[in-house]
């Protein structure tokens, strides 16, 4: 028995399979509806991001809000005869956790007296 066979007996290499035109068309569609849904999942992740940003900011100004405020109910609890260098201790402690405060939401300027006027209309 031999081991090889021969040349003949080799299957002839397969030759390419043709896709019709209605196959490649088929496929061009799955590559469009591919690319849409990656597109879609990227701006469903961005739109997530945002809103993730959007709620660690609004916990992050809860938070100074309650800091601020308990250094505004802090004070006022002191008691009106209390020592002057009390006083001053406490104003300086309120003025840091209000700093603090600051570091962890800025509260954004106001400009005041500020007024835009058009130049076009005042011609």
């Amino acid at each position: 028995m031999a081991i090889s066979k021969r040349k003949s007996e080799l299957p002839a290499p397969q030759r390419p399979h043709q896709k019709t035109p209605q196959q490649l068309k088929q496929w061009d569609a799955y590559l469009a509806l591919c690319e849409q849904r990656e597109a879609e999942a990227q701006a469903k992740v961005a739109h997530l991001k945002r809103a993730s940003e959007l709620a660690s900011q609004a916990g992050k100004h809860a938070q100074a809000q309650q800091i601020r405020q308990f250094a505004e109910d802090v004070l006022s609890r002191l008691d009106p005869s209390t020592s002057l260098d009390v006083r001053c201790k406490a104003e300086a402690w309120r003025q840091e956790v209000l700093d603090l405060a600051e570091r962890i939401d800025p509260i954004p300027p106001i400009i005041l007296g500020f007024s835009y006027t058009n130049p076009r209309q005042d011609k």
